[in-house]
């Protein structure tokens, strides 16, 4: 878990599976989800999440707390869950979720009794990925909440058993605080334009996942979180001399995807 008692620097280099196998389109809208949601959880310290099992946290109906990221699971229709947050200004609330293949819930979400919208908690189109996985943490990012002390509250819209599962909320640290976590983020890397590979004779699908990670990036930064962009293709050729296969690197590809890092750590 990412706190303020140590710097830490993250590095993060995910979409080469997504855009080979799931394509650009409809699906990049579950990439963002997940990739918002890991950006978010490593550039936000403890200190400012208010995890689904602090005992400040509100519960109205049948509810359980999963073992897997400690999920706090409405059980019924109607049940709902409370956080209280604080904020400092006019500035954004951060929600981690869970989603997962298959699943009907929906719920609703608030702010002081003011509905803002619903999500569900299974992902249209489905995420399973080649490995088989079936479940992820999600995002929603509210924006503009005046400054006070609010109250979050999602409420099960479904009437199945298997509800809304809720991490934590958090307000983004204050511009200027020490020691927030760092976290590099890398574009989609080149890949072998001698191979079959989903962007080898057209880029264009992998310059959309580039533009969403570019976009994602953008909303933390502008966020006052320590997260940064990094061109993994600076120095990568994306050609037999770099590439172990289609897509996966050669030790030479990985000095050069390095090289791009290092400089951009340095800057």
């Amino acid at each position: 878990m990412p706190t303020l008692a140590a710097r830490a620097l993250y590095t993060l280099l995910v979409s080469t599976n997504d855009v080979g196998f799931k394509g650009a389109g409809p699906y990049e809208s579950i990439f963002n989800l997940c990739q918002q949601a890991t950006i978010a959880w490593l550039a936000v310290p403890v200190e400012y999440k208010v995890l689904a099992t602090d005992p400040t946290v509100k519960v109205t109906g049948p509810a359980h707390v999963e073992s897997f990221w400690n999920a706090l699971t409405t059980d019924a229709g109607n049940a709902s869950i409370t956080f209280t947050v604080k904020t400092a200004a006019s500035e954004p609330v951060y929600v981690w979720y869970r989603i997962t293949d298959g699943s009907t819930g929906l719920f609703t979400y608030a702010v002081d009794g003011t509905p803002l919208g619903s999500l569900a908690t299974g992902p249209s189109p489905a995420m399973t990925t080649i490995h088989g996985i079936q479940s992820s943490l999600a995002f929603l990012r509210i924006p503009s909440v005046p400054a006070g002390s609010h109250t979050v509250t999602f409420t099960q819209t479904s009437a199945e058993p298997d509800g809304l599962r809720i991490v934590a909320v958090a307000i983004p640290p204050p511009s200027g605080t020490l020691n927030l976590p760092k976290v590099l983020v890398g574009t989609t890397p080149k890949q072998n334009s001698q191979s079959d590979a989903a962007c080898a004779g057209n880029d264009a699908p992998c310059q959309a996942y580039i533009q969403d990670i570019r976009s994602n990036v953008a909303v933390f930064a502008s966020d006052g979180l320590g997260v940064s962009l990094f061109d993994t293709r600076k120095y990568e050729s994306g050609t037999d001399a770099d590439m172990n296969d289609s897509v996966h690197p050669n030790p030479l590809g990985h000095r050069e995807i390095a090289l791009a890092l290092y400089q951009a750590i340095s800057d």
